[in-house]
């Protein structure tokens, strides 16, 4: 018998037992998977788009200057050819569309912003850094109001989905609760839904794995199958834990990361890097 193929063979198998477990909804759980979030529950699964047109439509907004000082700061003391004219002419008449359907003073704002500083450099057919900067101060406090209404049109439309699914809760069931959070990067400082989701579930934030609990933060997770994945091995994390450890957290750790410790400081001596 191979020990280390067992073990796969083993592990793999209750991790099966455990994603069944999850996806009949034996313990409520609620997803954040690209633009929707998901409720599964009872047998029961629920979903509803929390990204809808209208948050896109800020989000773009807010990257258009952004892109647009990409590209022109490139141009700086270059003569722009025909096609850069021709591209800044079709941004215009993007903007100014967004400008009569803005969603608001801010985004009519951004477009005007915009219009300007294309309307000189395709007058003069260069890209002047003075106007850059002029066009950063102008898209600046617009561009933080934006930021602002997306995430408060994220957060509405994720908190009305979360008390509708939950209306029914008891305290034990609240305690059963587990929340992923699907992302392709690393968790991001005050990440939106999952402040919302810590807040809502009285979390603390923590140091990667050993500070989740209820709400994980599944970076580089794109799917659904994704999040049930990582949610059973940590759950089997913890109770592997909590049997060999006596810790949940112990397995959220390098396994090896003591034992390495220990053998370096015989090695080299204590570490006095700070």
């Amino acid at each position: 018998m191979q020990l280390n193929e067992w073990f796969k063979l083993r592990h793999f198998m209750r991790i099966q037992v455990i994603r069944n477990q999850i996806c009949r909804g034996v313990d409520p759980l609620l997803l954040r998977v690209g633009n929707d979030a998901i409720f599964i529950h009872r047998e029961r699964r629920c979903v509803a788009t929390i990204l809808d047109d209208a948050y896109h439509r800020y989000k773009a907004l807010c990257h258009v200057p952004v892109a647009l000082y990409m590209w022109l700061s490139e141009l700086t003391a270059k003569q722009l050819t025909s096609q850069d004219a021709a591209m800044l002419g079709q941004l215009r008449s993007e903007m100014q569309e967004h400008r009569l359907r803005g969603l608001d003073e801010a985004s009519r704002d951004i477009a005007d912003a915009v219009c300007v500083l294309v309307d000189r450099v395709v007058e003069v057919l260069a890209v002047e850094f003075d106007r850059l900067t002029r066009f950063e101060g102008a898209v600046a406090q617009p561009t933080q109001h934006l930021i602002v209404a997306a995430t408060e049109h994220e957060l509405d439309n994720l908190d009305r989905c979360v008390r509708t699914w939950t209306a029914d809760f008891d305290d034990e069931t609240w305690g059963r609760l587990r929340v992923v959070i699907c992302a392709n990067h690393q968790a991001r400082y005050r990440q939106s839904s999952k402040l919302y989701f810590q807040r809502l579930l009285g979390e603390r934030d923590g140091l990667g794995a050993k500070g989740e609990h209820h709400v994980l933060y599944a970076e580089n997770a794109a799917t659904e199958d994704e999040a049930i994945d990582l949610l059973a091995t940590h759950l089997l994390d913890r109770e592997l834990g909590i049997f060999f450890m006596k810790s949940p957290l112990a397995l959220q750790q390098d396994v090896l990361g003591e034992a390495a410790r220990a053998v370096l400081e015989r090695r080299f001596g204590p570490d006095r890097s700070g």
